[in-house]
């Protein structure tokens, strides 16, 4: 099983997105300590509370918080690339909405515009439904991105069930350009299932010699993973560095951890 910058653990992901901004420059020291001493991420409620609400919206303001390293959208370059039709995006509230709802590129690489939405096209293409086993009932309207609605969550346990199972390999993998499921919500989540460690955090090599990201391996098949440079969508942000870890994984090979 591989889990691809998923939410695992409400208390977690909602504490690991305020230290990920301070530790990456995105917010300052009394904003962050301000966050973390009015939201108590343990308590159901916490977002609702008006204290927590405000700390929050003082939060990662005019960037892309999928990905902290690309640009964001202007109305400009968006009027400029009607040839390229954008659809507005909706932002997921987690923990908080931040900031306001942009026209916003839902993948892409470094060199792409951000205005330009590449996925609901192809994901309307019939040979992509056809390779996904999608839309099989042939719905008359299109594919669209869409939110999803607050509530309480925490996969550790079955997470923790499919590992003492037995037999059941897991990866769980993170891009570290993401402030949104940040890899540093995903380690929290990680040294909450207590599992011991078998291989420490350890850089794991691309075919250009280059580190593609770092890897835990823990006992009874867990492995958590970084993918270097990679955003909230992973394997767009990231195509080859993705299909490596991933490729690994299911053929149950280990990452190289020197250059080749």
């Amino acid at each position: 099983m591989r889990i691809g910058n998923g939410l695992l653990d409400d208390e977690t992901d909602g504490r690991g997105v305020v230290d990920y901004l301070w530790s990456h420059a995105v917010i300052s020291d009394r904003v962050h300590e301000e966050v973390r001493s009015k939201c108590n991420f343990s308590d159901i409620h916490y977002r609702s509370e008006p204290n927590c609400s405000a700390a929050f919206l003082d939060m990662s303001k005019n960037i892309d918080i999928y990905n902290l390293y690309r640009p964001v959208c202007n109305i400009d370059d968006y009027n400029n690339n009607v040839q390229h039709p954008a659809i507005q995006g909706t932002v997921p509230q987690l923990p908080f909405n931040f900031g306001k709802k942009s026209h916003r590129k839902t993948a892409g690489s470094k060199d792409d515009n951000p205005c330009v939405d590449y996925v609901t096209p192809y994901m309307n293409r019939p040979d992509a439904q056809k390779a996904l086993h999608a839309n099989v009932t042939k719905l008359p309207y299109p594919w669209q991105a869409c939110g999803y609605h607050i509530q309480r969550w925490n996969v550790l346990p079955v997470i923790k069930r499919l590992i003492a199972g037995g037999g059941l390999r897991v990866l769980i993998y993170s891009g570290d350009a993401d402030g949104m499921v940040p890899v540093t919500s995903t380690r929290y989540a990680s040294r909450k299932l207590g599992l011991n460690i078998t291989q420490d955090w350890t850089p794991w090599y691309g075919s250009n010699k280059q580190v593609g990201g770092w890897t835990t391996i823990y006992d009874g098949g867990l492995t958590f993973g970084t993918v270097r440079g990679a955003a909230h969508q992973v394997p767009a942000s990231a195509p080859k560095r993705t299909l490596q870890i991933v490729g690994h994984f299911l053929a149950d090979k280990k990452l190289p951890s020197v250059p080749f």
